[in-house]
């Protein structure tokens, strides 16, 4: 009967000790810190995780979306295909030419390039760029033709007096280029530019006087591409092409900003032909 009594004892003091286990355990579950960025681990979770801007969900769709595009993927190889040609246009923006006399207002830019990647960090160009800016003029400059005019006996109302009024100034520029990728091949792959080459300048002024300088260029800037497919990328560019004093003409700085494409080819692949293991085309 002793002995009964024991076990029922015993049964019912372990009966209770996996209750009370069993009803801790949730309590230090819940007790323990969620990510608010990650889903309840639990399927049964009442609870909402506390708000927090920085995992809010537009800013973290965002945030996963340039983290998406700027890992690489399979195909985001840019090594693959090492050489492009592409195009662009966009506006660009001068200065003064001539102190006190005229200078560059806005106006077009466009023109192409020839590309190599050397490295995945690396890579060199050689461009192309045919501008059209506006010309303004200086009050002094606008003396110099109204005092021209009348001692040419011009009326004041003669249409001749506004045969300059509307000019521009042709520009050419070559330049070949370093770029500096900091991400690597990435999709979506920001670089930093420099360069050197000339710049062709050709204009009138105000008093009908031609001028033509061709100068040195530095051209600095940064951008970003991005690979749509294996051969194609898109790129957006932020130049300021300084070009040296020559001549008449004072430093200019033309800041243009364009959109372009290009078109990417090159690069070797294995042909495994039993008789030529090394042989690739380009």
């Amino acid at each position: 009967m002793l002995l009964l009594v024991a076990v029922t004892i015993e049964l019912t003091r372990m009966s209770l000790g996996q209750v009370a286990h069993t009803q801790a355990g949730p309590t230090e579950f819940s007790a323990a810190k969620i990510d608010p960025c990650c889903p309840c681990p639990m399927e049964s979770c009442d609870e909402e995780p506390q708000f927090d801007w920085k995992c809010s969900r537009p800013l973290c769709a965002l945030f996963n979306r340039l983290k998406a595009e700027c890992r690489p993927v399979p195909w985001a190889n840019w090594s693959e295909h090492p050489l492009s040609i592409g195009c662009f246009a966009g506006m660009i923006h001068g200065g003064p030419l001539i102190e006190d006399w005229v200078g560059t207002t806005t106006g077009f830019d466009g023109g192409w390039r020839l590309g190599w990647d050397v490295s995945p960090s690396w890579g060199t160009e050689m461009r192309f760029a045919f501008g059209s800016l506006q010309l303004y003029d200086s009050f002094r400059a606008d003396q110099a033709l109204t005092a021209h005019d009348n001692a040419s006996g011009l009326l004041p109302n003669d249409p001749q007096r506004s045969r300059f009024d509307h000019r521009n100034a042709d520009l050419f520029q070559w330049d070949v280029d370093i770029l500096y990728y900091p991400w690597g091949e990435t999709r979506l792959r920001p670089y930093f530019l420099a360069g050197m080459g000339l710049t062709n300048i050709r204009f009138t002024d105000r008093l009908d006087k031609g001028y033509h300088s061709t100068c040195l260029s530095l051209p600095l800037g940064l951008g970003v591409k991005y690979l749509c497919n294996e051969r194609l990328a898109l790129r957006l560019d932020l130049l300021d092409d300084i070009a040296m004093s020559s001549n008449h003409l004072q430093t200019q700085h033309n800041l243009s900003l364009t959109a372009g494409a290009e078109l990417r080819f090159g690069g070797s692949r294995k042909v495994y032909w039993p008789w030529d293991l090394g042989r690739s085309f380009w």
